[in-house]
Formats: C-alpha cells, sequence, structure tokens
C-alpha cells in the first residue's frame, strides 16, 4: 500500500486521496463504525454551530447503522433551514457520510443476494424462507439506490469549483 505523503497531497486529485485514506482506514474500522462516526461528525457539526436542540436530539435519537439515511437526509433539510452555517462543511461532511453508508449498504445487499442465491440453489429452502429472502433482498436493492442517488448527488457537489460555494450577493 502507498503512503501518500503529505506534501504531495495537494498535487494529487482528492479522489485518489480520499480512496487512500478510506482503504487504510477501513482497515481499522468497521463498516458500522465508520457510519457511527460520520453521523456523529454531522450531529457534533450543528451542535456548534447551535442548531436548534430539539432538532439535534432528534437526529440523536436515531438509531444507527438501521436509520443513518433518515439522520443524512434530516440532515439536509436542516442545512437547508440554517442560513447561518458553513454550507460547503455541511456538504463535505455529508458526502463522507453518504459515502460510507453507500459502501456498507452496497455490502449488505451483496450478503443478501448470495443468502438468496443459496437458498435457491439448495432447492430445500420452504416456499416462504425462499420469498422471506426474496422480499429481504429486494429491499436492500431498492434502499441501495436511493442512497447511492444522494451519495452520488453530493459527489457532484464536491466536484464544482469554489466559487460555486460562494455567496452572489454581498
Amino acid at each position: 500500500m502507498h503512503r501518500v505523503r503529505s506534501h504531495s497531497l495537494a498535487a494529487i486529485d482528492w479522489r485518489v486521496a480520499r480512496c487512500t485514506v478510506q482503504k487504510e482506514t477501513k482497515a481499522a474500522m468497521s463498516d458500522v463504525d465508520q457510519i457511527q462516526e460520520a453521523c456523529e461528525a454531522v450531529i457534533s457539526f450543528f451542535q456548534s454551530n447551535q442548531a436548534p436542540e430539539q432538532a439535534v436530539a432528534q437526529l440523536q435519537g436515531l438509531e444507527l447503522p438501521d436509520n443513518a439515511d433518515a439522520l443524512l437526509s434530516r440532515s439536509e433539510e436542516l442545512g437547508l433551514c440554517l442560513a447561518y452555517i458553513d454550507h460547503q462543511q455541511l456538504a463535505k461532511l455529508l458526502a463522507r457520510a453518504w459515502d460510507v453508508l453507500c459502501h456498507y449498504l452496497e455490502n449488505m445487499r451483496k450478503k443478501s443476494w448470495r443468502k438468496f442465491t443459496a437458498l435457491e440453489e439448495t432447492g430445500k429452502a420452504e416456499p416462504e424462507v425462499l420469498e422471506e429472502a426474496q422480499k429481504a433482498r429486494d429491499e436492500m436493492d431498492a434502499k441501495c439506490k436511493t442512497v447511492a442517488i444522494q451519495f452520488y448527488k453530493f459527489r457532484a457537489l464536491m466536484d464544482l469549483p469554489e466559487e460555486k460555494f460562494e455567496h452572489p450577493v454581498m
């Protein structure tokens, strides 16, 4: 594995640097831990920017990783309501969180497909069990699609030049 030197990081495309950091981080943390960390970063951002306590409490009340997509969607909505926050920083945090969640759900989707395929190939599974596995597989497919759309939306937003984040009226 190549280590990226800090002085050469500026010359490297941010996507390559992000992938390198993610590979190093993944070795040390599980997917669930990464989701927890990314969502906590979003929540702490709102706390440090004096977001309404009730809204932050609602975000903290959501269980992770099962409701991480709801937390991130609500965080985006809350960010749109708060004009005084650093929206560029929030967008970076949300992009990271959607990325981590997307990878986690993709792994879960692959597991559900493998389980369904294994049950189907054996031919010994009862129809109810096979139907449950197929339903779980289809639900995971649908959830992956919605999360991927959000991830790609924020990834496209991060590809915009810095001046696009500037306020048009000064």
